[in-house]
Formats: structure tokens, sequence, C-alpha cells
């Protein structure tokens, strides 16, 4: 799909690159996302959320520990700081997705 034209400074071309969502999920014409496979992904979007209260609570006490750490031994720190960093990552990622 592209149109060849005459711009001002010289000829381009216009390249309209295809819709990749509309090509997996379908369109208005019958095709389109199966209504089960919703429902099932929401049912493990719920079980996430009951998940994710649990593995807070173990972040949390991991922190604490990680802090425990840094306070015992400060040149532990650029470890410790990766490692925070990576768990807030995670937690933000499954808080997002769990709303």
């Amino acid at each position: 799909m592209a149109d060849q034209s005459q711009g001002g400074n010289g000829t381009y071309q216009l390249i309209n690159p295809p819709n990749m969502l509309k090509v997996k999920v379908g369109d208005a014409d019958g095709f389109g996302i199966d209504p089960e496979m919703i429902r099932r992904a929401e049912h493990v979007l719920n079980g996430l959320e009951d998940e994710f209260e649990e593995r807070i609570t173990l972040e949390l006490a991991r922190l604490t520990k990680l802090a425990s750490d840094l306070d015992a031994d400060t040149s532990k720190a650029d470890r410790i700081a990766r490692k925070t960093q990576k768990m807030c990552r995670e937690i933000q990622g499954q808080g997002q997705t769990c709303g």
C-alpha cells in the first residue's frame, strides 16, 4: 500500500503499514476474539489478584531484610539496590495487571 506523490522537494513514497492488531483479532466480519477466551483470561486475572496480596506480603518482608542487610554492610549497596529495583518493577507490573 504505497502511494507515489510529488512533493515540493521531490518525489516521496507514503507507506501505510498493515494494522497488525486487526490482523490478529479480526474485524466485524465474524472474525475476532473468542468470548470463551476472554472469560478464561478474566478468570486467570482474578486468580492473580488473590496471589498478588500474598506476594506483596512476601516482597515487603524481603525488602525489609534487604534494608537490614544494607544497614549491616553498606559495601553491598549496589547489589541490594539492583535487587530492590528488580523487585519493585515486578511488583509494579503485577500491580498494574491486578488494578
